[in-house]
């Protein structure tokens, strides 16, 4: 179960790693770092986006998926939120370089959730 779990969280992690940093930088870059990124209240999927759209890291905010296994319904719970580069357990209100995407696992057989954590950076060119 943990395992399953596990393999669940880190495929949403992956897919996101292939996502631009931020909706504002997918086909130019912000004259103003980091004020041009999505602001904090606004990181989700973009007015009318859904899963299929998603095209950018904090897309995946708030998105909720229950997947039926054959082992039980296991529930995944996505947050992104802005973090001190310094400190990325430290969430930050402002628009920040970096973004962390935590994601839980949940089944009633597992004692625990599964809890995994990526961080992404955004490297100004």
């Amino acid at each position: 179960f943990e395992y399953f779990a596990a393999s669940q969280a880190q495929a949403f992690i992956e897919e996101a790693k292939n996502m631009a940093y931020d909706e504002n930088v997918i086909n130019n870059t912000p004259g103003s770092l980091p004020t041009g990124f999505t602001s904090a209240g606004s990181l989700g999927p973009n007015g009318g986006e859904s899963y299929d759209d998603y095209d950018d890291v904090d897309d995946f905010d708030g998105y909720s998926e229950t997947i039926d296994s054959g082992r039980g319904d296991f529930i995944v719970d996505i947050v992104v939120v802005y973090v001190d580069p310094a400190d990325p357990d430290n969430t930050s209100s402002t628009k920040k370089y970096c973004k962390k995407m935590t994601v839980t696992v949940t089944n009633d057989m597992l004692n625990h959730p599964v809890i995994l954590s990526q961080v992404f950076g955004y490297i100004k060119n």
